[in-house]
């Protein structure tokens, strides 16, 4: 699993918890990468492997070497991000789910298909995957 714009850390150390084999979690923020070690050092010795990456969230998606062979995507960027196109444009080949957090209903582009979406007050959360052979 991967949890891009990590933050705290919170949700992959959620997934550790819960028996994820590997979790990696991105965050380009010098303060979020030390709370996400610190909160990982906190709860001690979980099972799976935890690795923290200080990197652009969709430099480290365009990077074929790193963002291949992640079966789930979390992404929880600020809510005024707007490079949705650029990043599934480059999670399209990893052939996995991506959870998306956002501040409001949208369509993914090509490639991409909306599996589920729900709203909870002014957060859209949304489960996509890549469609057979589309966009890319």
């Amino acid at each position: 699993m991967v949890d891009l714009f990590a933050g705290s850390g919170a949700l992959g150390i959620e997934a550790l918890s819960r028996g994820a084999a590997r979790v990696l979690l991105v965050d380009r923020s010098p303060a979020a990468v030390a709370a996400i070690r610190a909160n990982l050092a906190s709860v001690g010795e979980l099972p799976g492997v935890a690795t923290v990456v200080r990197r652009d969230a969709l430099a480290w998606a365009s990077d074929p070497h790193t963002a291949d062979g992640w079966d789930l995507v979390l992404a929880d960027p600020p809510y005024s991000w707007r490079s949705w196109p650029e990043l599934l444009g480059a999670l399209r080949p990893f052939t996995g789910v991506l959870v998306a957090e956002t501040g409001g209903r949208w369509e993914p582009v090509e490639g991409w298909e909306t599996v589920r979406s729900r709203g909870y007050g002014t957060t859209v959360v949304t489960i996509l995957e890549p469609t057979e052979g589309g966009g890319g």
